[in-house]
């Protein structure tokens, strides 16, 4: 599978901003656009962006309201990356909807974590475009190192995480492509044409609030959906 890896990004490039997932609120997106301008880039905010804005609703619009406004970003010229604004959940429902092969002719980068994980499964299974597992605008103010983030999307050297305080399981070096993404909604997808193919990857799951003994029977899962053996390297 050859897969596309969208340019860097570059300061004074222009950003475009929708809600995939559920509404915003209002002060924690506000807070994360002035990151983004603060650090040189121009935002588009897409009219879909503010669906059920401040509401607390699970659905920021409706699946067919979130896949127009992803198209109407990615098919213009003048938006350099997409980015979600927030988490939250209903992404899922965007996935049979979407055109992938029209993203397949402009691979741009698209950025989110959380809920936005099956958008990005999605594009990489459907669309073979590698993007950014980071932040979406709500979450930039709460990261304590978010020139790491800046410095990711540009593509700067020797971007470095460090895994100081790990416990390691198992030792020993790799060099291979990352596929990172939260571990719940990777395995929403499972037996689904969206969850992608990870021979030879290093693969890297978090997830939050989940009782351990669920994260067990989710890593179990994973070894029934996956060989783990044919992963370069396990981080969780």
């Amino acid at each position: 599978m050859n897969i596309a890896f969208p340019p860097a990004l570059q300061s004074g490039q222009t950003i475009g901003i929708f809600s995939p997932s559920s509404s915003i609120v209002r002060e924690r997106f506000d807070a994360g656009v002035k990151i983004l301008t603060d650090h040189g880039f121009k935002v588009y905010i897409h009219p879909q962006t503010h669906q059920g804005a401040d509401s607390g609703n699970q659905y920021a619009g409706t699946p067919q309201d979130k896949v127009a406004a992803l198209m109407d970003l990615w098919t213009n010229p003048a938006i350099d990356a997409v980015m979600a604004s927030c988490g939250g959940n209903t992404a899922v429902q965007m996935l049979p909807l979407i055109d992938w092969n029209r993203l397949r002719a402009t691979p741009k980068i698209l950025m989110g974590f959380s809920d936005t994980t099956a958008l990005l499964c999605g594009l990489y299974a459907q669309s073979h475009i590698g993007s950014v597992f980071g932040p979406t605008v709500q979450t930039l103010g709460r990261i304590d190192d978010v020139a790491q983030v800046f410095d990711t999307i540009m593509q700067k050297r020797n971007v470095s995480i460090s895994l100081a305080g790990a416990d390691i399981l198992r030792g020993g070096t790799a060099q291979a492509p990352i596929f990172a993404a939260t571990l719940s909604l990777l395995l929403s997808l499972a037996g689904t044409k969206y969850f992608p193919k990870l021979d030879g990857h290093i693969l890297i799951v978090e997830d939050v609030g989940e009782e351990v003994s669920h994260l067990d029977r989710y890593l179990w899962q994973l070894t029934q959906v996956i060989d783990i053996s044919k992963l370069a390297g396990f981080i969780l």
